[in-house]
């Protein structure tokens, strides 16, 4: 069993396309593997049932035989390891239900925002504290190269500032208030994090990263991004999204190995995938899930997200429909 462990933990802890399939496909293989042994040992053992006594005594050597397993386990009767043979049988069998208890990776919308303001320090930590998968943030940077934790091409709607992001220094940024978001009044003088604030507070509650990055000037900016997250250590670990498939190109053309997901607001079609594939084993995430939709992607070995669902039986639904991450303001590991 301990090499169907090994291969749950990797279909549990893959994340991309050829990964899940691969992992998906060795586990299984392995678990029918052991299953077949099982059923060829139960099959011999129940022909020897079949043709002995099971209360006989030690006087026959194939009885005895039939009574020890190949560790030295002894059964009293050779009825009793028939019985446990085929209940580690059914335990084998019962590991291939595993697809049907999975269960979608919540990500944390702009942090968990429905408690604290979006993309703030604070969200990002209850993010962590609530169970949360992931957390995503939107980035913009600035005209001197630095990135922020900023959904909006400008600080108007979330600060005390004025400006677009990517016309501003990041002296000017830094001192700014945070002056809106859901309970705002908890958090006097909160500033406009950083990409390395936001990437040591995942780092500390064990968060994977999910970015987005918006179009604009970080477009030439792209290798201080990588570098950060290199720094950070989640360089094999962290999600890189954009609606911009040229920004992920961009990306991919950088860095061999990141993982990147385009962001559409339709269903999932063929020019979607198209563009996924070409990106190389980019995943999807959608605001229009569909049960058809996640098929399709699933079928081209594509990742597949989500976003933003905050009722729980929509929740359920598009799990069932097979998302493997759910973007959420509200619905945390914890409280599902």
């Amino acid at each position: 069993m301990a090499d169907i462990k090994k291969y749950l933990n990797k279909i549990k802890n893959s994340l991309f396309g050829l990964d899940v399939r691969d992992s998906i496909h060795d586990g299984i293989d392995a678990v029918n593997k052991e299953c077949e042994e099982n059923v060829a040992q139960q099959n011999k053992l129940q022909s020897q049932f079949n043709q002995l006594v099971i209360n006989a005594g030690n006087s026959n050597a194939e009885i005895v035989d039939a009574r020890v397993k190949s560790d030295g386990t002894a059964y009293s009767k050779l009825g009793d390891r028939l019985d446990a043979v085929d209940s580690q049988l059914v335990h084998n069998t019962n590991v291939l239900s595993f697809p049907a208890n999975f269960k979608s990776k919540m990500i944390a919308h702009r942090g968990y925002s429905s408690k604290a303001p979006e993309n703030s320090i604070p969200a990002v930590e209850l993010a962590g504290m609530f169970g949360f998968w992931g957390c995503e943030v939107d980035i913009k940077c600035t005209s001197d190269g630095k990135w922020y934790l900023m959904h909006d091409n400008t600080v108007d709607r979330t600060t005390n500032g004025t400006g677009t992001v990517e016309a501003l220094t990041s002296e000017y940024i830094d001192t700014l208030t945070i002056d809106v978001g859901n309970n705002i009044s908890n958090y006097p003088n909160l500033k406009v994090p950083t990409l390395s604030d936001f990437l040591s507070c995942c780092k500390k509650y064990e968060l994977i990263p999910v970015i987005e990055i918006k179009s604009g000037l970080e477009y030439s900016n792209l290798e201080e991004l990588l570098n950060l997250i290199y720094v950070y250590g989640f360089e094999k670990n962290c999600i890189l999204m954009s609606f911009s498939a040229d920004i992920l190109i961009a990306i991919r053309e950088l860095n061999k190995v990141a993982k990147l997901m385009f962001l559409i607001n339709e269903e999932i079609n063929t020019d979607a995938i198209s563009i996924a594939k070409g990106v190389c084993n980019c995943g999807i995430s959608t605001g229009t899930p569909t049960k058809e939709g996640i098929i399709l992607a699933h079928k081209n070995n594509l990742f597949t997200n989500c976003w933003t669902v905050d009722v729980m039986s929509d929740a359920i639904m598009f799990q069932d429909f097979g998302v493997m991450s759910i973007t959420s303001n509200k619905i945390s590991e914890v409280e599902r």
